[in-house]
């Protein structure tokens, strides 16, 4: 193996979506605003920015859809409370000197993306796999910043199974506690 081996500093951080601030994280990630905070955005490189997954809709209306769709469940989920987290976005950011170009950027951030789709798989307690990417608002590779960086939003409340305890006769018989 020949070459020289770059370092890098990689940072990955899990912020919490809510109801909240769900339009703000649309608005932020696919550069729907006229004006930033951040001095570091370049809008004119906006353009330059890849998706892995694009959003169809806001994130709040893919939220809604996978709701009527039954694509998860909410049942456990207090989303009258608009602080309740409802998703996870995960930010993964590069050193700046470590990518030299948008296309090795795309390379290392789809082997980032690929783990997320894989983490946030779940399995529902009557045997439905719900990949990921199923799950997934977006997922979009920053390249009008100072460093490469990657946004996967994704929606995190998920029913899962829910065991109760096991009833005398049940441990008496080894079996395990019914599901709800």
């Amino acid at each position: 193996m020949g070459g020289i081996m770059k370092e890098a500093f990689i940072i990955a951080r899990e912020e919490p979506i809510t109801l909240n601030d769900i339009n703000n994280r649309y608005t932020h990630n696919e550069r729907k605003c006229n004006s930033y905070i951040n001095k570091n955005i370049d809008l004119t490189k906006s353009k330059d920015n890849y998706h892995f997954t694009k959003p169809t809709k806001s994130y709040l209306s893919l939220f809604k859809e996978m709701i009527e769709n039954n694509v998860f469940s909410t049942r456990k989920v207090p989303l009258n409370d608009k602080n309740t987290k409802i998703g996870s976005e995960i930010i993964i950011a590069v050193s700046a000197d470590y990518l030299q170009s948008r296309e090795e950027a795309i390379e290392f951030f789809n082997i980032a993306n690929d783990f997320l789709n894989n983490y946030f798989s779940v399995t529902l307690s009557d045997g439905t796999v719900k990949n990921g990417k199923d799950l997934c608002l977006s997922s979009i590779l920053h390249c009008d910043e100072k460093s490469y960086h990657l946004h996967y939003s994704t929606i995190c409340c998920v029913a899962s199974q829910i065991k109760k305890r096991r009833t005398k006769k049940e441990i008496a018989e080894n079996k395990e506690p019914t599901i709800l």
